[in-house]
């Protein structure tokens, strides 16, 4: 299944956030916003392909999730400081 245009939104979205983790929590990786963008992309390309059985709303909960999952992290504390 192609990703919808809702789900290009969210991609951006968890982009903007996991970028932001990477900025707060690994400094040291200096991984570029668009290599984050790239590999969520490619993370929601595999689970379109891989979930055979998953419909729009399917793998919109899917993405949603993550999106959440990266929110969580980035609302943690560095155990490093």
């Amino acid at each position: 299944m192609d990703l919808t245009d809702s789900h290009l939104d969210l991609l951006w979205e968890m982009a903007d956030v996991h970028y932001q983790c990477f900025v707060k929590f690994y400094k040291e990786y200096a991984i570029t916003y668009q290599n984050v963008l790239e590999l969520n992309h490619q993370k929601m390309l595999d689970i379109s392909i891989g979930c055979t059985d998953c419909d729009e709303d399917m793998l919109t909960f899917i993405f949603e999730a993550m999106l959440k999952d990266y929110r969580k992290m980035l609302s943690r504390v560095d155990p490093r400081e």
